[in-house]
């Protein structure tokens, strides 16, 4: 789950179109968004995507957000619907952050560890974690964790180094370090297979469409393009886009509408 604004969709001090959005990490494609109210932020519309998302798709499934929707109301929700949550503590949470971040995390030893190297540099992600604490006043918390990276340069000197306390409602029969960890992967990476390529392939943010619910329609006519691209297996976005504009009758073929 994650929020996203139009920047383009100002208009005459008006606040921007701000949109609300579930991607399945498997697939990279979008199941639900939903438009924050003006007046409104992004925690409301937490449960309004959800809500709109097939029960059946969202049974058993492990929805990870960011800090904000580190809410008990989400958290209830989310467990009332079969599903599991995987979510970072912060300021908006003190009380939870302070137990979590009150835990001896000095003796607990690193559980799982990943490398990545690209761009000419390395990445290693390390993570902790435990049960959670008896009395954590956060409904339905199975374990805590503590997630750090560290950006590091050739010659192994450490440029960047981050950590984030979390909690989820996952036991721990069903997913060890290694998973959580993925999950949270997971939540980085919407910035790269939606709105990336919403920004840079179909120029979102310079769309000047203002006036009614037209942003949102043309936001969910470029999930859709993304999905059916993605779902066809015809490689990157940019090139299969182009692949499909080249002929009339590819896009049909892409929608499965043409053999």
């Amino acid at each position: 789950m994650d929020g996203k604004s139009m920047r383009g969709s100002t208009h005459r001090g008006e606040p921007m179109v701000h949109l609300v959005s579930a991607l399945d990490t498997a697939h990279k494609t979008v199941l639900a968004q939903q438009r924050v109210a003006a007046k409104s932020n992004e925690i409301p519309a937490f449960t309004d995507v959800l809500a709109g998302i097939d029960p059946a798709l969202l049974a058993g499934a492990v929805v990870s957000a960011d800090a904000m929707h580190c809410q008990r109301a989400s958290a209830r929700f989310l467990h009332g619907a079969g599903a599991y949550y995987v979510f970072y503590a912060a300021g908006n949470q003190p009380g939870l952050f302070a137990a979590i971040d009150a835990l001896d995390w000095e003796n607990t030893p690193v559980a799982h560890r990943s490398r990545d190297t690209g761009h000419g540099r390395r990445e290693v992600r390390t993570i902790q974690v435990l049960p959670a604490p008896t009395g954590l006043a956060f409904p339905h918390a199975e374990q805590v964790f503590l997630l750090e990276r560290y950006t590091l340069d050739r010659d192994g000197a450490v440029l960047s180094a981050s950590a984030v306390l979390g909690v989820t409602s996952l036991p721990g029969r069903l997913a060890g370090p290694e998973r959580i960890m993925g999950c949270c992967r997971g939540q980085w990476q919407i910035e790269n297979p939606l709105h990336w390529v919403r920004d840079v392939v179909f120029n979102e943010d310079a769309h000047r469409l203002r006036k009614g619910s037209a942003p949102q329609v043309m936001a969910c006519l470029r999930n859709l393009a993304i999905s059916a691209l993605r779902l066809s297996g015809g490689g990157g976005i940019a090139s299969a886009t182009r692949w499909n504009h080249r002929r009339s009758w590819r896009p049909l073929q892409t929608l499965g509408i043409l053999d």
